[in-house]
């Protein structure tokens, strides 16, 4: 092979191969210690916090129990920045991403079946966090409430440490979501529990690393030219 071919395809190589994206989990999908009721007339607000581990969230799977009826249970997903530090005095604040209507399942039967579980699963896109903060994603009840009754079930479990379950203890009538979330006496915190979910995060390469792939292209191809 020829310096020139040789050159040209270090060029072509560097122009068609992939960058290299590694996904990174915070498997957390196990129901375990209970199931707690969600939807009207119970509390509007389920909440998970988290730690990112890496700079972009892209999809966030949990469990649901089925609903008692008489039909199903309307939420939004939400996912928000935190204030407040991680223990108890944590509480939601700028949301940063939010879903279309969700809705979980009627179950007819009767008691109605919480151990019956649906795997929700929401892609967020290439959502920007930041590593080492802290966030949370809210199961929003509110913002579908009807007046009709319609509790699901949240599966509970005690295996994350990097996070905690909590919620809104009072029944949101009235005011507005950022009332709510600022409303830091009425998020109750359960330290030692956890929604059952699964995070997926991309450590997507530094961009000095792209530079260089850059930097290596235009070296090639300059290196070409002068032996053309």
């Amino acid at each position: 092979m020829t310096r020139q071919r040789l050159l040209a395809a270090i060029v072509v190589y560097a122009l068609v191969s992939p960058v290299t994206v590694d996904a990174v989990v915070i498997d957390n999908m196990r129901a375990g210690t209970g199931v707690v009721a969600f939807g009207e007339p119970a509390v509007a607000y389920y909440a998970q916090s988290f730690t990112a581990i890496t700079d972009n969230l892209v999809q966030v799977k949990f469990l649901l129990a089925s609903a008692a009826g008489p039909g199903p249970t309307p939420f939004h997903f939400l996912i928000t920045e935190t204030a407040g530090g991680t223990g108890e005095s944590l509480q939601p604040t700028n949301v940063i991403f939010e879903s279309a209507e969700l809705s979980v399942p009627f179950d007819p039967s009767s008691p109605f079946n919480r151990r019956e579980f649906t795997t929700f699963t929401v892609d967020v896109g290439n959502l920007l966090v930041h590593v080492g903060s802290t966030y949370a994603f809210i199961l929003d009840g509110f913002v579908t409430l009807d007046g009709v009754s319609s509790e699901a079930g949240a599966a509970l479990n005690t295996d994350y440490p990097n996070g905690h379950f909590f919620y809104y203890a009072r029944s949101p009538i009235g005011g507005t979501r950022a009332s709510h979330f600022a409303n830091t006496a009425a998020w109750n915190d359960y330290l030692d529990e956890d929604l059952a979910f699964r995070l997926t995060f991309v450590d997507v390469p530094e961009p000095s690393s792209i530079a260089l792939l850059c930097i290596g292209v235009f070296m090639s191809t300059f290196t070409l030219r002068r032996f053309r």
